[in-house]
């Protein structure tokens, strides 16, 4: 059986537009009457997340003064929304000349840096925040996540504890480190992380995915369950949650239960070879030799080079008498892995 999806690779929370702060909590108080009116039309666009639109009042705002350093802080938030970083960055880049200590213009700066992996550029960006704001939650969480990318976990964790000191959203703070703690292959402590995470805000699916993935680290199998079955509540068309419960079934012979979980799996997501590898063999572990047959020959379709897949389907034609495709398997495992292949063989001719 596959193992459960097991990616250290789960997003970092970089809060998509790095600190909301910095628009509609600032008085705007550079601007002419005119443009003030336009930034605040475009302030009432990006609560409602039409970044297009939010960007047109900003763009009219700076036309009608453009020193107006909160104008340009909005245009490149709504292009950071929208995805055009690099003209986030120039705007950014303006409202701070105009505006030298606009600590959220450079806390934001950080982040979209930070997107475009110019990790360099971020942490700069992040220390100009940090020295006109000493007291910046944003600042430390952004520096944390800015570290975290470049592996470097111990500063990380320490930016990490820095952001919750002052206040930063702590849910994502402590899935960060939950995050940061699983790459050390620090499983408890990643575990009590992710619980104080999922505490604060208990729909947050990305955490329960990764607190089942520490527990089935640590053999706890039954916390493991319990975490993917809240990951499916959140996320019932996630075909990864149903796939790692299963295996996590599986781990404790309830294969009944695995089977179901596996199936839903490919229900949501055909193509998915691990999953109908896991399915052929949880039947075989069932007995049911003509299932297990049927989905491991959709796994070898879908992955004409796993062993398992070729193993499961050797195992499943032995036990319906099949032996010349039993045989036909062992050929394939010869050549694909001569340990497997040996050990099948152990089995037709028993």
């Amino acid at each position: 059986m596959k193992k459960a999806v097991t990616r250290i690779g789960f997003p970092v929370v970089f809060l998509l537009l790095t600190v909301a702060a910095g628009i509609g909590n600032i008085v705007a108080t550079t601007g002419t009457s005119q443009a003030q009116k336009l930034y605040r039309a475009g302030e009432k666009k990006v609560y409602e997340k039409e970044w297009a639109d939010g960007l047109n009042c900003f763009q009219k705002a700076a036309a009608k003064n453009p020193r107006y350093a909160e104008a340009w802080f909005g245009i490149g938030y709504c292009c950071e929304g929208l995805e055009r970083y690099d003209e986030a960055i120039e705007a950014y880049k303006k409202a701070v000349s105009f505006k030298p200590d606009y600590a959220y213009a450079y806390c934001n700066m950080s982040g979209v840096w930070g997107k475009l992996g110019r990790h360099p550029e971020a942490l700069e960006a992040i220390k100009q925040a940090i020295r006109i704001k000493p007291n910046y939650a944003q600042a430390y969480y952004n520096r944390a996540v800015t570290l975290q990318q470049l592996q470097l976990w111990d500063q990380a964790i320490e930016s990490y504890k820095l952001a919750l000191k002052m206040k930063a959203e702590p849910s994502d703070v402590y899935y960060n480190l939950g995050l940061v703690y699983a790459q050390l292959e620090r499983w408890h402590d990643a575990i009590e992380a992710l619980k104080k995470a999922i505490k604060i805000r208990w729909e947050y699916a990305e955490a329960f995915e990764v607190l089942g993935r520490a527990y089935c680290q640590v053999g706890n199998w039954p916390e493991a369950i319990e975490a993917y079955k809240q990951m499916i509540i959140i996320r019932p068309e996630s075909a990864e949650a149903h796939f790692n419960i299963g295996y996590a079934y599986g781990q404790v012979a309830c294969f009944a239960e695995a089977s179901r979980a596996f199936k839903r799996a490919v229900r949501i997501k055909p193509d998915y070879a691990d999953a109908h590898i896991s399915l052929g063999a949880v039947y075989n572990q069932r007995g049911l030799w003509q299932e297990a047959i049927e989905a491991s020959r959709r796994a070898v379709n879908l992955k004409p080079d796993s062993v398992e897949a070729h193993y499961n389907l050797g195992i499943g034609y032995i036990k319906t008498n099949n032996k010349d495709s039993a045989l036909e398997e062992y050929r394939i495992l010869e050549a694909l892995d001569v340990n497997t292949a040996n050990a099948l063989f152990g089995m037709i001719n028993r």
